[in-house]
């Protein structure tokens, strides 16, 4: 048996928004109970309702729509960022790994350097990085 090709939700939308689909979506409609009867109406995003999952899934056998197949995982960076009074406060910014790559200029191979993610974050954010307090002592080499 043959495995089913994943589908992005941009093509199942499509689909119930073009004619063939509206006509599924009626006839669907047609031979329901009132009670379960589904909108003909498909927005721009959003999840889908189930009957319009399922009426994607009979005229089209061979594919399958999984929900978040094709969303990137998020990873969270925590960090330090100003208040509106100045005061030093917790953030979390969530990023995918290409926003995190493009945010520090990433050429994208290797390990991602969180610790460089997190210093642009704080710099963007307005917070100073730490500088040492005590000056650094000068060594004299003249013998007197």
């Amino acid at each position: 048996m043959a495995s089913k090709k994943n589908v992005e939700p941009s093509k199942v939308r499509a689909y119930l928004t073009s004619d063939e689909g509206q006509a599924a979506i009626a006839a669907f409609n047609e031979a329901a109970s009132p009670k379960d009867r589904v909108t003909t109406y498909v927005g721009p995003r959003g999840r889908f309702h189930p009957v319009h999952r399922d009426l994607y899934a009979k005229a089209h056998p061979n594919e399958a729509y999984v929900v978040g197949a094709f969303k990137e995982p998020v990873r969270e960076f925590k960090h330090k960022a100003l208040d509106k009074r100045g005061r030093n406060r917790t953030a979390t910014a969530r990023l995918t790994l290409a926003q995190a790559r493009a945010l520090i200029g990433d050429t994208g191979k290797g390990r991602l350097d969180t610790k460089a993610v997190i210093a642009k974050l704080e710099a963007d954010a307005g917070v100073k990085p730490v500088e040492a307090a005590t000056p650094k002592p000068t060594v004299s080499l003249d013998k007197a």
